[in-house]
């Protein structure tokens, strides 16, 4: 690859979210896997910075004394093992995803080309996920400050997940901040599948009815499958 062309590749995350129709369509006929690692790395680091502003909201009691989440001994260990889901969740999730469609469109007979460069295209339409996690970031900046009478992350006990949830509704649960993040994954879940429709309907042998019913019917199985398998398929 040229210079430029590699610098195209590293931009198809955000070129997908705000011209997806020309970008899946540069993807097809270069289906590069860097940009896959741009994503990637933005996801992680999006995701990142909104555990650490939602730690630099709790506090915990230790020793009598109120401690930020951020300064205990829980919270790099608990930081690690969040990336690692993430990671995890991002890769099985594209895998599995792809997979679903590639099998629903050799189903119905449509043109699905050659595989490698089908699961790159998919890849991308995960690009929306960095958009989640931004905008989770400033809402999660947005919530006051959580005391809780617990000494360790996450809650270890049953009791200390009784106060955790009973702060969580008394004091995030009635704010703006929070009514908005509950409904934020379902939207951004829905231009999820309105991006895979597009990628889908890249072949001209597909019409739109056909792409938009493979891509609901393939995140409906993702949503599925997500409640059965260890490892998350959806972040």
């Amino acid at each position: 690859m040229t210079t430029q062309q590699t610098l195209t590749a590293l931009s198809y995350p955000f070129r997908v979210i705000y011209s997806p129709f020309k970008a899946f369509k540069e993807i097809a006929q270069n289906p590069s896997i860097k940009g896959l690692f741009v994503l990637l790395a933005l996801i992680l680091a999006a995701s990142v910075g909104t555990v650490y502003l939602y730690a630099s909201k709790i506090f915990l009691t230790i020793n009598d004394l109120p401690m930020s989440l951020l300064a205990s001994n829980t919270f790099g260990d608990f930081m690690l093992s969040y990336s690692v889901e993430i990671i995890t969740g991002f890769i099985a999730g594209w895998f599995v995803y792809a997979s679903i469609l590639f099998v629903l469109i050799g189903a119905l007979k449509e043109k699905r080309g050659p595989l490698r460069p089908f699961y790159t295209l998919v890849g991308y339409t995960f690009s929306v996920l960095i958009v989640r996690m931004a905008i989770s970031a400033i809402l999660v900046s947005t919530l006051p400050d959580l005391p809780l009478s617990i000494s360790a992350w996450p809650p270890a006990t049953e009791e200390d997940l009784l106060i955790y949830r009973d702060q969580i509704n008394a004091l995030w649960a009635p704010t703006l901040a929070s009514q908005a993040a509950s409904w934020l994954p379902w939207i951004v879940y829905g231009w999820l599948v309105m991006l895979t429709a597009i990628a889908v309907r890249g072949s001209p042998e597909t019409t739109w009815g056909k792409a938009i019913m493979i891509s609901v019917t393939a995140f409906l199985a993702l949503l599925i499958l997500s409640a059965f398998l260890p490892v998350p398929l959806l972040i």
